[in-house]
Order: structure tokens, then C-alpha cells, then sequence
């Protein structure tokens, strides 16, 4: 687990430090371009294999996982092939849903690019089922690599928004096929495990993650990723760009922490509620550490950000840093509340999370409805902002709740 999440560090830090060139080779708008073609795949991928690649984790026996690792191949498939058909019989009518002409080439890629992401997510699965984290790690930073070398030299030759697209496509497929190789080398006897009954075994024996986390991860995957789509229907690509960008700077790293502090907290939370009923000592003691690393550095961030952001990124990306400023309440209560919230889990409280995850969603399309009926986008970032910051909120003092004492059932 060390190993993975080094390697994970290691592609974050290659991303973060080469992002104030990239910002230099590429204007908001390109941006703003690139990042309604992730939202519309991020939404449609998120349903690719109907989270059944999430249970390949699960069943003790590799004849099971097998199966359920070809469940989720062929869900991707069919899921990959019927949004290639859309795409052909519907591209004018989507591109301008999407308020995006721009894109409308690139909507016959995305067929391929939520193929890849299932496929990545299937084999991810069954890596870290094999406990293989070296090769993980190190395919993460292969990733990284392709991914910005290709990035910068379409940059340079004056790629435009192809090259943050392409870079991004190329680098999935060769992480794609370079993990897909490795677990085939090590494991193609076991593809004879398959079977069709088997199949049909496992796609009932699991049939809770397409009906009950599917929906969660969509709702949050969905919240996060329709107001983009909201934005360039409501104003220009420059504002998406900028809107993208400042999520991305500030995402990464906080993902990151709050994901290696979520390992220690899951497991001795898990233990303490086990032994005691309760696990209130630990949440205690994260939610300080918690507040006490990240409260001077989103400080910092929203008082400098609107001057801090021009300079390291270029001065086409001041409203970014305007826009940070507004978002980083939010990122700070998501830094805190993020690892915390697992106790939704310990305590089987996972349909609160649902309730949280719909909440965003509908209270995102509301904020950045809002801000484009009035014609402003700050106002839709700031009550964009307000809105998850309440969420977090909530997170924060049900997971508390839940944290003090026992309750199992509901």
C-alpha cells in the first residue's frame, strides 16, 4: 500500500509541476474544451461496467473474481458499443445539448475513451485483489509520463485543445494495455475459469452494487461533473477553463492527503468500533490533525490566490485564482471531511451517503442555474461553493454522530 501511494505522490507531483507550462502553451478556452469532454465520458463512464468491477475485490476465490471480472468486461463492451451508436445517429443533436460544436469530432472518441476507462477500472481491480502495488505504483507514474511529455510536445507544436484530448486518450491506452499485458502474463490460465453460468452466478450474487453504489458513485460523480457541462451552455469557454483549472490545482493534492490519511483512519476507526462500539477517540484526534494541516494553507490560499495564480500560471488564468479564492472553503471542509466520512460506512449508514450525494447533485445544477439566469458566473461559483460547503458540513457532524455510538440497523 506504501509502494501504491507513493507512486501515486510521484504522478501528482509530475502533473502539479508541469502545469504552469502547460498553462502557457494552452489558453482557458482549450481548457474549457477539454474539460466538457471529460465530463461527459466521466458520466457515462462511471456506469461502464455498472460498479460490478468494484466486487472483483471481494469473493475468496479467484474462480469467482474471474467472472466477475468478465461480467464487467462484457457490461463495458455493450455499455462502449451502444454509445458508439448514439454518437453516430445523434452527434449534431448532442453537440449542441452541450452547447459545444466544438467538440463535435471529438464525440465519436469517447466511445473508446469510456471503453478504456472501464477496462483500466477491471484491471485495477483485480491488481489490487493480487495485492500487486509495486506494479501499480509504477504504472501510475508510467501514465503521468506519457501523458505530460505528449501533452507538452502537442503544446508546443500547436496542438490546441487536439492535444489536451489526444495526450489524454494515447497515455490511457498505453497505461491500458501496459497493465492489461502484465496481469495477462501473470494470469491468462485463469481465463478458463469463465463460464456463462458462472457469470449469471456472480451478476446476481452481486447484484447490490449496480443497485445500490451505482447510484451513489454516479450522483457523485455527476455532481462534480454537470456543472461544467451547465457552464458552457450558460457562458463562454474561457469561464469553463478557468472553473476546470482551478478544480484541478486545487483537487489534486487534497485527494491525495486526505486519501493516505484515509487508510490509517479506516483501518483503526473499523478496529475501534469493533472493540468498543464506538470510535470516537480516533475521529477526534484525525478531525484535529485534520484542521490543524490544512487551516493555514487554504488561509494562505484565499487571501493570496487572485494575485498568486497570475503568476505561476500565466496572466490568462487570473480569474482561476479569483475563482480559488471562492472555492477554497469548500476544498478545505472536503480536505476535513472526506476521510472522516468513512465512518458512514463503519457504522452501515451508507444510505446517508446517498442522500448527501443527491443533495449535490441537485444543488449543483441549482448553483450554476442560478449563476447563469443572472448572467454571472462568480455568483453561480460562489453558491456552487456554499452548497458543497454545507454538504461537507453535514458529513462532518453525521459522521461524528455516528462515530459516539453503535447503530447498525436502517
Amino acid at each position: 500500500a506504501a509502494a501504491l501511494m507513493t507512486g501515486t505522490a510521484i504522478a501528482q507531483a509530475i502533473s502539479i509541476a508541469v502545469a504552469p507550462i502547460l498553462t502557457r502553451l494552452y489558453v482557458p478556452e482549450e481548457y474549457g474544451i477539454l474539460a466538457v469532454y471529460l465530463s461527459v465520458t466521466s458520466i457515462i463512464g462511471v456506469i461502464s461496467t455498472l460498479a460490478y468491477d468494484i466486487a472483483i475485490m471481494l469473493p475468496e476465490k479467484d474462480e469467482d473474481a474471474i467472472n466477475l471480472m468478465g461480467l464487467s468486461g462484457i457490461i463495458t463492451i455493450g455499455t462502449s458499443f451502444f454509445l458508439l451508436a448514439a454518437v453516430c445517429l445523434l452527434n449534431g443533436p448532442i453537440a449542441n445539448a452541450l452547447n459545444a460544436p466544438e467538440i463535435s469530432g471529438w464525440l465519436y472518441w469517447m466511445p473508446f475513451t469510456v471503453f478504456l476507462g472501464g477496462v483500466y477500472s477491471i484491471v485495477l481491480s483485480w491488481a489490487n485483489r493480487e495485492k500487486q502495488y509495486e506494479r501499480l505504483s509504477l504504472n501510475k507514474i508510467y501514465l503521468a509520463c506519457i501523458t505530460t511529455t505528449l501533452t507538452l510536445s502537442m503544446g508546443y507544436a500547436g496542438f490546441g485543445a487536439s492535444g489536451l484530448i489526444l495526450s489524454g486518450i494515447i497515455g490511457q491506452t498505453a497505461g491500458t494495455v501496459m497493465l492489461g499485458w502484465q496481469m495477462w502474463k501473470k494470469d491468462k490460465g485463469k481465463v478458463a475459469l469463465l463460464s456463462k453460468r458462472l457469470i449469471w452466478t456472480q451478476a446476481r450474487r452481486y447484484r447490490q452494487f449496480p443497485l445500490y453504489s451505482l447510484p451513489s458513485a454516479f450522483l457523485n460523480i455527476a455532481a462534480n461533473q454537470v456543472p461544467v457541462m451547465l457552464m458552457k451552455n450558460f457562458f463562454e469557454s474561457v469561464t469553463v477553463g478557468s472553473f476546470s483549472m482551478t478544480q484541478r490545482v486545487l483537487g489534486a493534492p487534497v485527494s491525495l492527503i486526505s486519501q493516505s490519511i484515509l487508510g490509517v483512519f479506516r483501518e483503526r476507526a473499523a478496529r475501534e468500533y469493533n472493540t468498543y462500539g464506538n470510535c470516537q477517540r480516533i475521529y477526534a484526534k484525525t478531525f484535529k490533525s485534520l484542521s490543524l494541516l490544512s487551516g493555514l494553507p487554504f488561509l494562505l490560499l484565499f487571501l493570496t490566490s487572485p494575485w498568486l495564480f497570475p503568476i505561476v500560471f500565466g496572466e490568462k488564468w487570473r480569474t482561476a485564482g479569483e475563482y480559488a479564492q471562492i472555492l477554497s472553503p469548500l476544498f478545505f471542509l472536503r480536505f476535513t471531511s472526506s476521510p472522516l466520512s468513512y465512518v458512514f460506512f463503519i457504522a452501515e449508514k451508507q444510505k446517508y451517503n446517498l442522500y448527501g450525494q443527491a443533495f449535490l447533485f441537485v444543488s449543483s445544477i441549482v448553483s450554476i442555474g442560478v449563476g447563469g439566469y443572472l448572467g454571472s458566473p462568480k455568483i453561480g461559483i460562489v453558491c456552487f461553493s456554499i452548497s458543497y460547503s454545507s454538504v461537507y458540513v453535514f458529513y462532518l457532524l453525521a459522521s461524528y454522530h455516528f462515530a459516539k455510538r453503535e447503530i447498525r440497523n436502517g
